[in-house]
């Protein structure tokens, strides 16, 4: 999780401007139901099983296309398209594939206007999978601007909750000459648990806080949360595990250490 954070320093740069109508209704509904997806997929260890669960999904959300916008049906479509490139390994993955689902959200924006942040925010998803087919220095190009850029975002729509959670993340583990600030940071997070229009948006805003709890030695809290998110999501994995590894002393930004030492048992 660390590594996906401080990838995002790299190559998150948004630039919009103005305000944008939202989604709403179906369309919003449908993106929902996508970002969802991603918790019962995370469950699965072996990537060729989570592969295969996103397809089976991705197979009984196409009839819903026929009732959404053009505009919510490329956030829906390439949300999966690239959920499903991430479980492939190296020689899988294809870079084209990735450039294809930047070139359509590309084509989109360059012939409609006032799209909601839903899109601007996707459609900065899918360059950050793009950019890691760049070289560093272009990745580092990327960088410039990055908070202000992201704060713009906010702007658009203070009540996206992906927008404010990737805005705290930045906040949280840039450096201080960089725009930095950890309070504010958590701050943000914070916020994106209120926001939370669905499960995804929810679970993955309140266990971050929860492991920046634990980064700032406020143990009792941050297992307050993890409970919280425990309750709600039972059968969640990923929360199992990282409950297990705050109570063997390591919060999931230490996820390589918890697992050397679990070797050495």
């Amino acid at each position: 999780m660390k590594r996906l954070i401080l990838s995002l320093l790299l190559i998150f740069s948004i630039c919009c401007s103005g305000f944008a109508k939202e989604l709403e209704g179906k369309d919003l509904e449908a993106v929902y139901k996508v970002l969802n997806m991603k918790l019962p997929a995370g469950n699965f260890k072996e990537p060729a099983e989570r592969l295969a669960f996103i397809t089976e999904f991705e197979k009984q959300i196409i009839p819903l296309y026929d009732d959404i916008s053009e505009e919510a049906k490329i956030i829906c479509k390439n949300i999966i398209a690239l959920d499903k490139e991430n479980c492939l390994d190296k020689k899988q993955k294809s870079e084209d594939r990735v450039k294809a689902c930047v070139a359509e959200y590309k084509n989109f924006a360059e012939k409609n206007k006032n799209l909601s942040s839903y899109f601007y925010f996707h459609q900065k998803e899918a360059e950050m999978n793009a950019a890691f087919y760049l070289s560093l220095a272009k990745q580092l190009e990327m960088m410039k601007n990055v908070i202000t850029d992201y704060k713009a975002l906010e702007v658009i729509n203070p009540e996206n909750s992906e927008c404010k959670f990737f805005l705290g993340a930045i906040l949280y583990f840039a450096p201080k000459i960089g725009g930095g600030n950890k309070p504010e940071g958590m701050e943000k997070i914070k916020s994106a648990i209120e926001k939370a229009g669905c499960d995804y948006e929810y679970a993955t805003a309140v266990i971050t806080y929860s492991q920046f709890l634990y980064e700032e030695k406020n143990y009792d809290e941050s297992k307050l949360y993890l409970n919280k998110a425990l309750e709600k999501y039972p059968d969640n994995n990923t929360i199992k595990e990282l409950k297990e590894m705050n109570d063997a002393g390591y919060s999931m930004f230490q996820i390589e250490k918890y697992k050397k030492a679990k070797k050495k048992k």
